[in-house]
């Protein structure tokens, strides 16, 4: 490979590291007519805007999508006696209810993606042959992404122009197909190693971030597990729910009482020759305190400590006991 080649190749890999702005995103394409290059730059479906084929409609939608906050896929289709798409339904990634699996019920259970989402857009076929929209429903049930996180979406993720510049200097240099895998591959490699350094942080926050908006726990219906599952991040609420679900093999003795406090001895019965620990409670003020100092070193309460708040009848979980840098919303102003 010429010296030409390296360093347009470099010139190219800089293009890509570069942050990608999503609000500047040139959003024109090649394929669009005038009319429709219009209607793209608007970024708002509008009943009868016209595209020239379905595949321009679908990409115009996604963008839309992009830009909103969610994921798209193709719905369904109708066609003429002449295989002629007539009419077709794009709807939110999230449309419909994500089928029960009754046939182990000791495997795992996987959140739901599926909401019921409304949100669609649907295009029929015009006189003049060309595609417009027929309806469109902006109406969505759950939580819309931030643009920072738009690429994790399914219908966004798709080759960046660097990569496919990167495609076009080696076939212009003559290199084979198999070489331009190959020198792709070892970018690909160094870059990965430079990358899991540097962003492996940020993505993982992104992950959660995202994992979280899109998914809804499945969980029966107690009051406090569906409280902490609306205020704490998807991890977390999987160790509350560990505590809480030790709550019931917990074993509870009355040990001391005076007006403003009670005290008790909480032994968990699955681990053998504990001698258990001291939950202190204060019914007036709802505080509740364990020697085993879950709360104070993790951020969550401890099962010997919910044990003692379901035998007052404390079924809500106090909003002291909800650190906020354990919550969903813990980026979002101070405390």
């Amino acid at each position: 490979m010429g010296v030409s080649v390296v360093m347009r190749l470099l010139l190219v890999l800089r293009l890509d590291l570069a942050p990608f702005d999503h609000e500047k995103e040139d959003v024109g394409d090649t394929n669009i007519s005038s009319t429709d290059n219009a209607c793209v730059q608007k970024l708002e479906p509008v009943i009868g805007m016209e595209f020239d084929n379905e595949d321009i409609a679908y990409e115009f939608y996604n963008r839309y999508a992009g830009d909103v906050g969610f994921s798209i896929r193709k719905f369904w289709h109708d066609k003429s006696s002449t295989n002629v798409i007539r009419t077709k339904k794009f709807v939110c990634s999230r449309e419909g209810f994500n089928k029960r699996n009754t046939s182990d019920a000791c495997q795992r259970k996987r959140a739901d993606t599926r909401v019921g989402c409304m949100a669609e857009m649907t295009i029929k076929i015009t006189p003049t042959g060309k595609y417009a929209i027929a309806s469109f429903s902006n109406t969505h049930n759950h939580e819309l992404i931030t643009p920072s996180k738009a690429h994790l979406l399914r219908s966004q993720r798709r080759m960046t122009e660097a990569q496919k510049a990167q495609i076009d200097i080696l076939n212009d240099s003559g290199v084979r197909p198999k070489e331009g895998h190959e020198v792709m591959s070892r970018q690909a490699d160094f870059f990965k190693h430079f990358e899991r350094a540097v962003d492996d942080r940020r993505h993982a926050e992104l992950q959660s971030d995202f994992y979280a908006s899109q998914t809804s726990p499945r969980m029966p219906k107690v009051h406090m597990l569906i409280q902490a599952s609306k205020a704490y991040t998807p991890a977390i609420f999987e160790i509350f729910r560990e505590e809480y679900d030790m709550v019931m093999g917990c074993c509870l003795y009355n040990n001391d009482h005076t007006l403003s406090t009670s005290e008790y001895k909480v032994i968990d019965s699955a681990k053998h020759g504990e001698h258990g620990f001291l939950v202190k409670f204060d019914p007036n003020e709802i505080k509740v305190s364990c020697s085993c100092k879950k709360f104070e070193f993790v951020g969550i309460l401890c099962r010997h400590a919910l044990k003692v708040l379901d035998h007052n009848n404390i079924k809500e979980l106090p909003s002291e006991y909800i650190l906020k840098r354990w919550t969903k919303y813990a980026k979002i102003g101070s405390s």
